[in-house]
């Protein structure tokens, strides 16, 4: 997890919030009786990934916590039933003192401990994936390549040999760029992929799982560790948590502008090939707020959900889930804050394909829509201070009516469902910093 970050880019963020922020310096110029979304359900813009609205779960390393009713049950309800990326990530599997340590004193994994801690969430058919954050040593461990390849590749075999709990998704290490330079980092990775592809050759492994979004330092990353690097991992967090809120949105709409620069150059790099690019730690803060639980946090996690896809990434992983820990969003016993129901609902109604939705005025109403068979959904985010109305425009396709899900100030509510000349004729109403979602059938 991203803590701390140098005061020049502190100093860079400052004047990208006080430059780019909604609802500060640069107002909204469109009126509320003028603000149209308008969604073409014939145009289709990209696939959503299958993985795509993830979640963090420190907690899931440890089998005491794991094996829990109200984490799996409460598991189960943001993620509808195991839809998207569940990432077990937390500097206390390698840290000695901790219940979801997993290295003995002298160094090894404990098999016998992996194995209860995974097997719930294996039972349950979560797609896993496992990050290697260093090794022994922690945070300070400098990651000498042949000794993370033998660590990575041994748990490799435990995990998926010995165990046979199938896990699939790999990451190493975890926020080390200052620790490594590129041309090391690639080292290193491709040292460590190889030899844990040859204990497994299904699983696919990722990284550099960087604290930052920056495509020249991940671009030769990728350009050194081909064909051994699967996907790329970064992170990105709205700030200490004190910000104002309109701070944290430009910086969910900066890191999603990152995201289509990253693209853009592994693009140019791996000549036609595609590597999926995971945003898979995000919160609207480092350290814990408030934020994380009500409305402010919903329409954070709804520019970086939504805004990974419009940017070709793939999967985006809130930090966290897990009710021990004072940045969840569930509670002590499991219980979703009204930000959680963010992740049921857009892993209930938003997988299939991203259409075509377009907001009048996007620095107030950002805008996403996304159809499967079974149905069509929009989601609306109001960055702004006050209320207002958006008129909701359809192309190529009309429903007879929908259901209105809204999370506010006011809470987590299900406003039911309207007949669609209704919502014509009347509009949508979006309180002050909300998340509306439609599901039109």
């Amino acid at each position: 997890m991203w803590k701390k970050i140098g005061s020049l880019t502190l100093l860079l963020a400052s004047f990208a919030a006080m430059a780019q922020a909604p609802g500060s310096e640069e107002k909204s110029s469109a009126k509320d009786e003028n603000l149209k979304v308008r969604v073409d359900w014939g145009k289709v813009v990209r696939p959503v990934d299958p993985l795509a609205y993830a979640v963090n779960c420190p907690d899931c390393l440890d089998p005491a916590c794991s094996k829990k009713p109200e984490l799996l049950k409460a598991l189960a309800t943001v993620t509808e039933g195991g839809k998207p990326l569940i990432r077990l990530s937390g500097w206390g599997m390698v840290t000695q003192g901790f219940g979801e340590t997993w290295l003995n004193a002298d160094g090894t994994w404990n098999g016998p401990k992996i194995k209860d801690a995974l097997t719930p969430l294996v039972q349950a058919k979560y797609k896993l994936m496992i990050n290697i954050l260093s090794g022994p040593g922690g945070e300070q461990d400098p990651l000498e390549p042949g000794a993370m390849a033998n660590l990575a590749a041994s748990l490799v075999k435990i995990v998926n040999v010995d165990y046979h709990l199938g896990v699939k998704y790999w990451e190493i290490p975890n926020e080390r760029e200052h620790v490594l330079t590129a041309s090391q980092m690639a080292a290193m990775f491709s040292r460590a992929s190889a030899a844990m592809k040859a204990v497994d050759s299904t699983i696919l492994v990722g990284g550099p799982a960087m604290e930052s979004i920056d495509s020249d330092y991940i671009g030769e990353v990728v350009k050194q560790s081909l064909p051994q690097i699967d996907f790329v991992t970064v992170h990105t967090y709205g700030g200490d948590g004190k910000q104002s809120d309109a701070a944290s949105y430009s910086s969910a709409i900066e890191a999603v502008r990152q995201v289509h620069a990253l693209r853009d150059r592994l693009t140019s790099i791996t000549q036609g090939k595609h590597i999926p690019i995971f945003v898979d730690e995000y919160n609207i803060g480092w350290d814990s707020t408030p934020k994380i639980a009500d409305n402010a946090g919903a329409v954070y996690f709804s520019i970086i959900q939504s805004g990974v896809i419009e940017a070709g990434g793939n999967v985006s992983a809130v930090w966290d889930f897990s009710p021990s820990h004072n940045m969840s969003i569930v509670d002590k016993d499991g219980n979703l804050y009204p930000s959680a129901n963010i992740f049921t609902l857009m892993n209930r109604y938003f997988y299939g394909d991203e259409v075509a939705a377009t907001s009048s005025d996007p620095a107030a109403i950002r805008a996403y829509a996304v159809q499967s068979v079974s149905a069509h959904s929009v989601m609306l985010s109001n960055l702004g201070d006050s209320p207002l109305t958006v008129n909701l425009e359809f192309s190529s396709w009309k429903p007879k009516g929908i259901n209105e899900y809204q999370i506010s100030a006011a809470g987590y509510k299900e406003l039911g469902r309207r007949k669609w000349p209704e919502v014509q004729w009347q509009g949508i109403k979006l309180p002050a910093k909300s998340v509306t979602i439609l599901v039109a059938q």
